[in-house]
């Protein structure tokens, strides 16, 4: 994190913040004034917002919320090729116990997923070891 330069930096990703970006806490601490300088190193973030030309994430939206044991990525699918995905930079690993969902939350197979995919807004929750996010659900979003 980098409060003047207001920046930080999650899962790889550059988020950008400004004087229009929302901030939000739903932690524990619940601090009614929140800002960038009140994140701490290993915080559990959302940031929403919309892609940066130099390919980070300029955030409307940052909220600190209470840790889960996922990570979540949202974003256009791309290099779409059964069983991986990329999704905002990231190799996205499926296997046969990923849960695949439609647009309106039905159940899809792998095979009607990966081929309606490509160039849509996928969400997926996973884990990230190593540079691959290994995903066990994957929804196309609307």
């Amino acid at each position: 994190m980098n409060a003047a330069s207001d920046t930080l930096t999650v899962l790889g990703v550059t988020i950008t913040t400004n004087s229009d970006t929302e901030f939000e806490d739903k932690s524990s601490q619940q601090l009614r004034l929140f800002n960038l300088s009140d994140l701490h190193m290993n915080d559990y973030v959302e940031a929403r917002g919309a892609p940066a030309q130099s390919g980070g994430l300029n955030a409307s939206i940052l909220v600190r919320d209470r840790p889960e044991n996922y990570s979540y990525l949202q974003g256009t699918a791309t290099n779409v090729a059964s069983p991986n995905l990329t999704v905002l930079g990231f190799m996205v690993a499926t296997s046969l116990a990923t849960q695949f969902s439609g647009p309106d939350g039905s159940t899809l197979s792998a095979a009607a997923f990966f081929s309606q995919a490509p160039n849509k807004t996928v969400k997926v929750r996973g884990t990230l070891f190593s540079g691959v996010f290994t995903a066990d659900r994957a929804q196309i979003e609307q």
